[in-house]
């Protein structure tokens, strides 16, 4: 359930058929929900899901906003633990 989860937030940021915002919180929810419920998720897959959830955040300390590159480069690196 995480694993497509994630995938389908990632397709709805790569598809435009989301907001940056509403992934956000989807991200947000999911990540409530596997504390909430002790649910066994790997490090690396977690901390993408924070990124996800961070993705409507620039980074102030380089005044950048993340792109769909960025997401995808992110993404890449974990697809085979999905």
């Amino acid at each position: 359930m995480i694993n497509e989860e994630i995938k389908k937030m990632v397709e709805l940021l790569v598809m435009k058929k989301s907001t940056r915002e509403d992934v956000s919180g989807m991200a947000s929810n999911l990540i409530d929900y596997i504390e909430e419920n002790g649910l066994d998720t790997s490090s690396e897959v977690f901390s993408f899901l924070e990124y996800i959830q961070g993705f409507d955040m620039p980074d102030f300390d380089r005044d950048y906003l993340f792109t769909l590159d960025d997401l995808m480069l992110e993404f890449n690196k974990i697809r085979n633990k999905l």
